[in-house]
């Protein structure tokens, strides 16, 4: 597989919002309401990324992109601070998205890594995600030794749905195996 990953930029936007579309429509189909998946938008969500780019805390954030030659962006990854937390030794992985078919091939952990050596070198101790609770996808962090430390509710698209926190500890274990 042909893929690297560098940095976005703003130029980014619209792409890593396409991504981050499809990959929501596929991965949480039987789990998200049908509807509120077929009404995202990727222009609202470009929109989204690109007020990331103009964010005044930029520096102690990341984001990612899997390129592939032919096809462009595959995936992406943003991680920063944790959001409920004043902790500025603790770290969060926003979002991680591949494609469909890109899935499975050893991207997303790299992008998983890249995004935790990320939060490292801005001094992040810790590394929490949040995974719907429901989402098959849940053994990826199992797969790369997250533990199961918190657990919520979040509301999408007007119904409630449990999340599971998995954390780790910065730097990272050997993941290589995932």
């Amino acid at each position: 597989m042909n893929v690297r990953l560098r940095p976005a930029s703003g130029a980014d936007a619209r792409a890593i919002a396409e991504v981050q579309v499809a990959a929501w429509r596929t991965a949480y189909r039987g789990i998200i309401d049908t509807a509120y998946l077929a009404s995202l938008n990727a222009e609202e969500r470009a929109a989204q990324w690109e007020r990331w780019f103009g964010s005044p805390d930029l520096e102690r954030r990341s984001l990612l992109v899997a390129m592939n030659a032919e096809r462009g962006v595959i995936g992406f990854a943003a991680a920063g601070p944790e959001r409920a937390c004043n902790d500025e030794r603790a770290g969060e992985l926003y979002a991680i998205y591949l494609l469909a078919e890109w899935q499975r091939h050893g991207i997303g952990a790299r992008l998983f890594r890249e995004s935790a050596a990320a939060l490292q070198s801005i001094g992040m101790q810790t590394m929490l995600v949040w995974v719907l609770r429901d989402n098959p996808g849940r053994r990826f962090y199992h797969r790369m030794n997250g533990t199961e430390t918190r657990e919520q509710s979040i509301t999408i698209g007007n119904r409630p749905y449990a999340e599971i926190g998995y954390s780790w500890r910065l730097p990272l274990a050997d993941t290589s195996a995932a």
